[in-house]
C-alpha cells in the first residue's frame, strides 16, 4: 500500500471545502425584494404624522 503524502491530503481537502461551500450556497436562496404597487395609478401617500404621543398610541 502507497503511502498519501501531505500535499495529496492537502489537495482533497481543498476540493472537498470547495464541494461543501458550493453546496451551502446553492442550498441557501438570495431573498428577493419586489416593488408591491397599492390599487389604482396615483403615487401611495404616507399617513399624516400623529399630533403628540398619545394621538399615535391611541390608533
Amino acid at each position: 500500500m502507497q503511502r498519501t503524502t501531505l500535499r495529496t491530503l492537502v489537495l482533497l481537502l481543498e476540493l472537498f471545502a470547495a464541494v461543501v461551500s458550493l453546496q451551502y450556497l446553492t442550498a441557501i436562496r438570495p431573498a428577493r425584494a419586489d416593488a408591491v404597487w397599492l390599487a389604482g395609478n396615483s403615487p401611495a401617500y404616507p399617513p399624516a404624522p400623529a399630533r403628540t404621543v398619545d394621538d399615535a398610541m391611541s390608533t
